[in-house]
């Protein structure tokens, strides 16, 4: 009875839902939109009827947007699933499936609950278009050991990605597929925790004018974690470098990139291609304690914002 699905969240959780997004509409029959959710509830809440199944992610479920959104909508959705971080709140209680990834408290900047939204909307993807969460809990265990192992060595691969980049210029982020994910919330975290300029792109957009910024001192980071765009993300790196930019590129140990004075190569432990946005995650989120010490600020501590974004 349910003909369309919609994807809303805000910020960080926007940017974790779209490789599930990406999951649903190659493996459902029915429609799948994403959308941010302020828009949704100020421009077209009227397109959300008792046939939507909508798709409410938010690390605290209770960010101005989502409140707006509870209210505007009311029990109009034909089904609601919220994936939050802890249980006890508007969105969650408004939700007639609520899924928790039970992170625990964050007084900063997203990480430990991207992460966990991610694992969670993984799971969720995978039952809506197999019925079943086996092979994906399965994989995820791989990713937590995985992440382990990044993380017990992380500190000089971290310090020498940061002076490779500098910390005096903007960035720009780049990915294709899943690592798209990756790239938009590399952007907003740079922005958040380092108060960097910086921006984010597919690599076909980069292509699409954004190339006229390269020249020398140029910094990107690409995210090569689409196996299936692997050729022409080595071509664009080619590009970048052949006109003075440098590139730090971060894939997977198994399928590195070559490095060279231009070019500098993050790699972390193999995990299921579907869960390598998580892996991506890591090594920005650490990159930041670095480049806000380089810039002057208390890595992650916000000077403009708070940590839940009341006001709309």
């Amino acid at each position: 009875e349910l003909d369309r699905v919609v994807i809303t969240a805000m910020g960080g959780s926007l940017h974790g839902a779209y490789p599930a997004y990406l999951r649903l509409v190659n493996g459902l029959s029915s429609p799948v939109t994403i959308v941010d959710s302020s828009e949704l509830s100020q421009q077209f809440a009227a397109t959300i009827t008792n046939t939507t199944l909508l798709i409410v992610v938010s690390q605290s479920g209770k960010s101005g947007e989502i409140v707006d959104l509870t209210i505007a909508l009311g029990s109009t959705p034909g089904k609601v699933i919220s994936v939050t971080n802890m249980a006890d709140n508007p969105l969650a209680n408004w939700a007639e499936i609520s899924l928790c990834s039970q992170a625990g408290d964050e007084a900063t900047v997203s990480t430990k609950s991207y992460t966990g939204g991610l694992a969670s909307l993984h799971l969720l993807a995978e039952y809506l278009c197999d019925g079943s969460t086996a092979t994906a809990t399965q994989n995820l265990h791989k990713a937590a050991v995985a992440c382990q192992l990044f993380l017990d060595s992380w500190t000089p691969k971290i310090e020498s990605a940061a002076k490779f980049l500098g910390a005096d210029k903007p960035l720009v982020f780049v990915g294709r597929g899943n690592s798209f994910a990756s790239a938009n919330i590399a952007a907003l975290l740079t922005q958040e925790a380092a108060k960097m300029h910086c921006t984010a792109l597919s690599g076909g957009q980069f292509r699409h004018g954004p190339i006229e910024l390269v020249r020398e001192g140029f910094a990107m980071i690409i995210f090569l974690g689409d196996a299936s765009t692997r050729d022409i993300d080595e071509a664009l790196i080619e590009k970048v470098t052949s006109h003075g930019g440098r590139v730090l590129a971060i894939c997977p140990e198994s399928n590195p990139v070559q490095e060279g004075h231009d070019r500098l190569l993050l790699t972390y432990p193999d995990v299921p291609a579907s869960l390598n946005p998580i892996m991506e995650a890591l090594p920005i989120q650490l990159l930041q304690i670095p480049l806000s010490i380089a810039r002057g600020f208390a890595p992650g501590a916000f000077l403009n914002a708070t940590k839940i974004t009341a006001v709309v």
